[in-house]
């Protein structure tokens, strides 16, 4: 029964909406493109199937921001009183009816899985409750397109995966690093020897191809926590270490024989550059930073 009463409600919808729209853009545009960005709105772009003016009327998605549409002039006389009635800033243009829309909840990630052969996926985030149909999407960094589609593409609201690329690579390590990447900061990373190159990384992807080494973020597998006391020449460091991982992660610690600001480093007792971390274990790591005098 409740399949017939799932059809009844959408033609019920279909009836009470004007010009045979059913307010949905995802169903109400055709020949559409999707410009899809890491953050910020998507861009939809479609020709509405009975016009822009009825289409524009009983537009109910939500999360719009911007629309821009294209019109004929013969119905120049009904564009004052839907911008009126909008609830977004429309734009406008004489021209065969075609319509773009600025809109929340749809954008992608990069997920990078390394391996001998390492892989990177576009995972499509799509929060707007509607399901997406589109002859092509783009993928952008937010400057640049990086990737489209090789066909149609449906992006349901639970999301949508797509691989993207493959390269030839050597077997991962994780590694725990001072100062690489980020500056004054234990990194835990996961690095690819890459036999071959990636396509470039989008810009705010927070993986760095470096030196034929694909360096990929690890904070979900370790949980760092650097306190210090001081000392007379400097400081004496203490590093937890707390596994976040669901397996047994051996970590390469790399300290620096000096950092940037000048302090020479000193390994505290017990101090391993080698840690095995069982799921849920803590450890800790004791080394001190030493400044020359006059530094």
């Amino acid at each position: 029964m409740k399949p017939v009463l799932t059809s009844l409600f959408l033609v019920l919808l279909a009836g009470c909406a004007g010009g045979g729209y059913t307010g949905y853009a995802s169903l109400d545009l055709h020949e559409v493109t999707i410009l899809l960005k890491p953050h910020g709105d998507a861009t939809v772009e479609g020709t509405p199937k009975h016009g822009s003016i009825d289409f524009v009327r009983n537009l109910a998605t939500a999360g719009i921001t911007l629309l821009e549409m294209s019109f004929l002039q013969e119905d120049s006389l009904e564009i004052q009183n839907l911008l009126e009635k909008s609830a977004y800033p429309i734009l406008l243009r004489f021209g065969e009816p075609r319509v773009t829309i600025q809109i929340e909840g749809l954008h992608w990630e990069l997920r990078v899985q390394s391996g001998e052969r390492t892989t990177g996926t576009a995972l499509i985030i799509n929060t707007t409750g509607e399901t997406w149909s589109a002859g092509r999407v783009d993928l952008s960094d937010g400057n640049t397109i990086v990737a489209t589609s090789s066909g149609s593409v449906s992006i349901p609201p639970e999301g949508a995966v797509f691989p993207w690329w493959e390269i030839d690579s050597a077997p991962p390590e994780t590694l725990l690093v001072y100062g690489f990447p980020s500056q004054g900061r234990w990194n835990p990373l996961i690095a690819v020897p890459a036999r071959e190159t990636p396509p470039p990384l989008p810009e705010d992807y927070p993986g760095i191809l470096r030196n034929d080494t694909l360096w990929l973020p690890a904070e979900h597998l370790l949980h760092t926590n650097l306190t210090w006391t001081r000392r007379t020449n400097g400081y004496n460091c203490f590093l937890e270490l707390r596994s976040t991982a669901d397996r047994v992660v051996q970590w390469r610690i790399i300290l620096p024989a000096r950092l940037p600001r000048g302090a020479f480093t000193e390994p505290g007792d017990g101090f391993t550059s080698r840690v095995f971390l069982n799921p849920g274990d803590t450890t800790h790591i004791r080394y001190s930073e030493i400044y020359p005098r006059g530094t």
